[in-house]
């Protein structure tokens, strides 16, 4: 599957242990967010301009987020997860 040509779409790549998102726990995915909301995931990488890198830590029911330009995020979500991956952010 491949992303539409959404233009201005953001675009964020993150690499690392996601069960969510990899078949084996470890690997690649893309997501696009549209300007509605709708949000589609591939695997593997898309060409973006990149606008910001980051860290993500998600430990149950808490999400812990740093990197630039949006600095330190913490957020709680309504179920458990483990994550613990590299992003990058940016558009198409």
């Amino acid at each position: 599957m491949t992303l539409p040509n959404t233009k201005g779409s953001a675009l964020f790549t993150e690499i690392g242990i996601d069960f969510d998102n990899n078949k084996y726990g470890i690997g690649i995915s893309t997501e696009m967010e549209d300007r509605h909301g709708k949000e589609i995931r591939i695997s593997g990488l898309v060409e973006m301009r990149i606008q910001g890198v980051y860290v993500r830590i998600w430990i149950l029911k808490t999400v812990l987020g740093i990197g630039i330009p949006r600095g330190l995020v913490i957020k709680r979500k309504t179920r458990n997860n483990f994550k613990l991956v590299l992003g990058i952010a940016g558009i198409k």
